[in-house]
């Protein structure tokens, strides 16, 4: 029995001992997924860079925003003024007025008044008063240049500036001017170019404030000093009893 039990010892020890050498291929099936090359190889992918940076590149939106901004000034300017010419607006207005024709300068005083269609100009040059009007389709010039008023009526070919406009609209380009302050009121401005020359009237609730012409034979500014929007019925009573009748009166062409 103790041979047996000797015997059973020795082979317990040299299992013992034997047990790690058959635990060594574990390790070696451990370290195997640690080596992964294939790892940085998928790191180095340049395609997704590249498909980041196409869309960045809109240039066509720009030209998209800037072209239709720009034709509907010319419209929008013609059509604000036109406005203003067919307005029925009441005003008294006192102006200066400076006109060069070949190189000389003269100035002077002008008033005008409008109520409705009637329309009444005053102005005075060397000592004589002169006054316009235009009630309806007559037109009656009076002047005081023999110590008494003396008048002349004609009757009118109209030709409205608005309606001018509208029937030309090639010949006339309009484009809005920067504002201007005038007899202490901000005016908006607007400036009418032909083939004769330029205009630039500055309108303030209606009323025209400045009006500045300029032509190959002449250069005029009408300046306005100080203005109302109330006018009496009897600025428009014409002051001779009987004018004299000068027949027709065409309204020379716009500007």
């Amino acid at each position: 029995m103790k041979g047996i039990l000797a015997l059973l010892v020795l082979l317990l020890a040299i299992g013992c001992t034997e047990a790690p050498e058959a635990n060594a291929p574990e390790q070696t099936t451990e370290e195997e997924p640690k080596a992964d090359p294939p790892k940085e190889k998928m790191k180095e992918d340049t395609p997704q860079e590249e498909m980041k940076e196409e869309p960045m590149e809109e240039t066509p939106k720009e030209e998209m925003k800037e072209d239709p901004k720009e034709e509907p000034k010319v419209d929008n300017a013609k059509n604000e003024l036109l406005e203003i010419f067919a307005a029925k607006v009441e005003f008294m207005v006192v102006y200066d007025v400076t006109a060069v024709v070949d190189g000389k300068t003269s100035t002077s005083q002008m008033t005008q008044y409008m109520k409705g269609t009637k329309m009444r100009t005053d102005v005075e040059t060397q000592g004589i008063a002169v006054r316009t009007y235009m009630l309806g389709d007559i037109i009656t010039s009076c002047n005081d240049a023999t110590g008494g008023w003396m008048c002349n009526e004609m009757e009118m070919q109209e030709a409205d500036a608005s309606e001018q406009v509208k029937e030309n609209a090639a010949e006339y380009d309009i484009t809005k001017l920067a504002d201007r302050t005038v007899a202490g009121t901000k005016a908006e401005c607007y400036r009418i170019t032909t083939k004769d020359g330029t205009v630039d009237y500055c309108y303030a609730e209606g009323v025209p404030l400045y009006i500045e012409t300029k032509t190959a034979q002449a250069d005029s500014t009408v300046v306005a000093t100080s203005y109302s929007k109330k006018v009496a019925d009897s600025v428009f009573e014409i002051p001779a009893s009987e004018p004299m009748d000068m027949g027709n009166f065409q309204i020379p062409s716009y500007p």
